[in-house]
Order: C-alpha cells, then sequence, then structure tokens
C-alpha cells in the first residue's frame, strides 16, 4: 500500500540514508585530507613556492583560518537557504580553491587557494551531519552519524599527511590538490541526488550587519593569530584591536537589533554551552598540540615529512577506529561522553611527558595510541550533541557553531605554543610544557562540560 501512495517505505528509507551516510562522511574525509595534507610535505611546499618564515607559516595556517572565519556564516545560511544548495556550493568552492593550489606558482597564490578551501570546506562540514540525519528521519539513526562522522574526521587527517609524503617522493605535490579538486566536484554532483530537497520556506531576512561584523571579527582574529607566530607581531596587534572592536559591534548589533544572526536565548542554554565549551577545549588542547607535533618532530627528531605524518597517524587513525567501536559499544551520546573524551584526551596528553633527550618516536607512542581513543570518543560526541542542543531548524548553524569554536581554540593554542615551546632551554622541556597546558586545558574543559550540564543531563535523553 506505501508504494501505491507514494509513501517511502523502511527500506527505502534505509537505503537513502546509506547513501546520505557515505556521501556526508566523504565529503568530510576529503575537507580533513585537504586541511591536514601540508603537514605531510611542509618542507617541500616552502622550498617550491620560495615561502620565506612567514609564508611558511601561512601554508600551514591559511585552510584553518578560512574554515575558522567562514563557518559559522555558512551554517546560519544553510539553515536559512537550504543545507543542500549551501552543500554543493561548498563543493564547487573547496574545488576552485583547490586548483588554485595546485596552478600555485608562489605563495601568495597557494595561500589564496587554501583560504578558498577553507570557505568550500565550511559548506561541507556545517551542513553533513544535518543532511545525513534528514535523511533517516524516518528512523533517526544519530548516534550512527555521529560516529561515521566522527571517524572520518580522524581518517581524513591520518592519510592527509601520508598521501603528501608518498606524492612528494615522486616530485607530484601538485597532484594532491588537483584529486582534491576532482573528488570535490564529484561531491557536488552526488549532492543533488544523494540528498533530499528540502521544502520551500520563506527564508528569515538576513541580518546583513550581523554577518559582515561576524566575518570581520573572526578574520580579523585569526589573521592576527597567524601573524602572531611569525614576525607580524605589530600587524598582530592591529589586527587583535580591530577583531575587539569589531566583535563589541556585533554584540551590541545582536542584543538591540530585532532581525539577528544567532537567537540569544541559546547562550542561556546550558547544554549549548557546555558543547561549546567542549568543542573550544579540544581545539586549544589537543588539536593544538598534535598540529604542533610535526613540527616537533622533523625539527627534533630529525624524521621526514612522511615519517612524521606516519607517526601523527598513530594518533588520528587509532581516533578514527575509537570513534566507530566507541559509539557502537554505547548508544549514549550525552554530555558524560565528552567529559570522557576530555579527561582521556588529557591522560593521554600526560603520557607524552614521558620524553627524554635524544627522543624517540616509540616514546610517544602509547601517549598518543591513548589520546588518539579519546579524540574519537569526542569527535562523535561532538558531532551528536552539537546538533542535539539547538533547535531542529538551526542543526547546520549548531554544527557550524561548534566546528567554529573547535578550529577558533586550535589557532589561539598553536599560537601559545608557538611562544611557550622556542624559547625553552632544550626542545624536550618546551614538548614537555606544552603537553602538559594541553592536559590543563582538557581538564578544565572536562570540569566546565561537568558543572555545566548537570542539572540538564536527565532532560537531555539517550540517542539510539
Amino acid at each position: 500500500m506505501t508504494r501505491l501512495l507514494g509513501l517511502p517505505t523502511a527500506r527505502s528509507t534505509a537505503h537513502r540514508y546509506r547513501a546520505a551516510l557515505i556521501l556526508g562522511c566523504l565529503a568530510t574525509f576529503v575537507a580533513m585530507l585537504a586541511y591536514a595534507g601540508p603537514l605531510g610535505n611542509a618542507v617541500v611546499l616552502d622550498r617550491e613556492l620560495a615561502a620565506g618564515p612567514q609564508g611558511a607559516i601561512w601554508i600551514l595556517s591559511a585552510m584553518s583560518a578560512g574554515l575558522a572565519a567562514s563557518l559559522l556564516v555558512v551554517g546560519i545560511l544553510a539553515d536559512d537557504y537550504g543545507r543542500r544548495r549551501v552543500f554543493r556550493w561548498g563543493a564547487v568552492v573547496f574545488a576552485i580553491g583547490a586548483v588554485l593550489a595546485a596552478a600555485a606558482t608562489d605563495v601568495l597564490m597557494f595561500v589564496v587557494g587554501r583560504v578558498v578551501q577553507g570557505a568550500g570546506a565550511a559548506g561541507l562540514i556545517a551542513t553533513a551531519v544535518p543532511l545525513i540525519n534528514a535523511a533517516g528521519a524516518g528512523n533517526p539513526q544519530p548516534a550512527r552519524t555521529a560516529r561515521w562522522w566522527g571517524a572520518t574526521m580522524g581518517a581524513g587527517i591520518a592519510v592527509g599527511p601520508v598521501l603528501t609524503g608518498v606524492l612528494d617522493l615522486a616530485s607530484a605535490w601538485r597532484l594532491f590538490y588537483a584529486g582534491l579538486a576532482v573528488a570535490a566536484l564529484l561531491v557536488a554532483a552526488a549532492g543533488n541526488r544523494v540528498f533530499s530537497a528540502e521544502p520551500d520556506t520563506r527564508p528569515r531576512r538576513p541580518d546583513l550587519l550581523g554577518f559582515g561584523l561576524l566575518l570581520a571579527t573572526l578574520t580579523s582574529l585569526l589573521t592576527g593569530l597567524v601573524e602572531l607566530r611569525g614576525a607580524g607581531g605589530g600587524v598582530a596587534w592591529v589586527l587583535f584591536i580591530a577583531a575587539a572592536l569589531f566583535g563589541a559591534g556585533l554584540v551590541a548589533s545582536q542584543l538591540r537589533r530585532t532581525v539577528t544572526l544567532l537567537d540569544v536565548a541559546l547562550f542561556r542554554h546550558r547544554p549549548f554551552i557546555g558543547v561549546t565549551v567542549a568543542g573550544f577545549a579540544t581545539g586549544a588542547g589537543v588539536i593544538a598540540l598534535m598540529s604542533f607535533c610535526c613540527t616537533f618532530l622533523i625539527t627534533e627528531l630529525s624524521l621526514s615529512s612522511l615519517q612524521a605524518g606516519l607517526v601523527l597517524a598513530v594518533w588520528s587513525g587509532t581516533s578514527a577506529l575509537t570513534a566507530i567501536v566507541s559509539g557502537r559499544r554505547s548508544g549514549s551520546v550525552g554530555p558524560g561522553r565528552l567529559i570522557v573524551g576530555l579527561v582521556g584526551v588529557s591522560a593521554g596528553l600526560l603520557l607524552l611527558l614521558n620524553v627524554f633527550a635524544p627522543v624517540s618516536p616509540a616514546e610517544l607512542l602509547p601517549g598518543l595510541l591513548v589520546t588518539g581513543a579519546a579524540t574519537g570518543v569526542l569527535n562523535g560526541s561532538l558531532a551528536a550533541q552539537s546538533v542535539a542542543t539547538v533547535p531542529a531548524d538551526r542543526t547546520a548553524m549548531g554544527a557550524a557553531a561548534n566546528n567554529t569554536v573547535r578550529y577558533l581554540g586550535a589557532s589561539i593554542g598553536v599560537t601559545v605554543i608557538s611562544v611557550l615551546a622556542h624559547p625553552q632551554a632544550g626542545a624536550v622541556a618546551g614538548w614537555r610544557l606544552v603537553a602538559a597546558l594541553g592536559a590543563g586545558i582538557s581538564v578544565v574543559g572536562a570540569v566546565a562540560v561537568a558543572v555545566l550540564t548537570a542539572r540538564s543531563a536527565r532532560h537531555l535523553g539517550r540517542c539510539q
């Protein structure tokens, strides 16, 4: 009877959900592949593009800056104008950025391409989880979505540096970005077929002032953080002042205007604040330290970029496997798993203190394994809670907000690490200092999440 009436059957819903899960996770994998790729061949890129010290910093930071600056704006637009539309356009913009990077003849063109890639990746990351969940609306499986999405985050970060390192053996670094462009265009084409069209609704009137102030605030802040890591201290502080002024204007506009970017009530919703704090602690703690890890391995252990990428894959690969296994063994994706993940990350980072000069990569393996397992728990839980703690029509914004604070935290963390690690008397002392700092940030994040969610945990329920 359901077929005669044209209604979706359980089988067709399951098929549609699986297709959406595969495509959404594939898009996330491609985005993370691009994000982590330069970690595996930064030395080659610096040489080929004649980057110089400041250019080398931008090669590693450009996509992260473009991603973090764009995510929240893109998420809001997706909720208002269609997540499928933003997903497709995000993939196209990502492909354009990849082409620019592949064709780059100097560091400026490469950095511009990477920033554009970041803006495009924002469209993929902000919409993937909401689109997957919408495809399974007849039989919702948020825990399954979260664990596979979290796994592909880790898998992309694991494979990216290794793939670029392998391509460097054949002097084919441009092929990496050409391949990303092709993959993104295929994702864009598939998005129109796999994801369901959303009902036509009248979008909210756009808050153009809010959009402008938000972009200006994040762009100024993130650019200042990147400049501070190099020789651009004076420029950085000018940008920080500009970010503060733009940010103050943004807050004032959101409090006084009737048309706003965000529902101010969300900032009184403790579960939303809790998952936001967890996202920031994840970025400022484990992601920042792992971003520095490749530099430490190359400069202090004299590993090649490929060897450093393989060592880093112990962390990211373990996180991918754990995201799948832990989510399957437990149906709960509530705030308790955020706390467990952050505490586990702290324990793993403390294990990374156990290094002695001359450092061997083997000394890092126990800490990388424990940290990777805990990161896998975090990735899936953050994905689930970021959309579970916002209204159903704001899920792209929820996913985008959480990823924004994650990458903003990572940018702040990497900047702090670059300032603290290098002036130390020895490389090992600097490594221990920043590992201890990351562990402390993770513990503080866990405590904050516990306090914020204690009163509302019973109302969040369990996702099956």
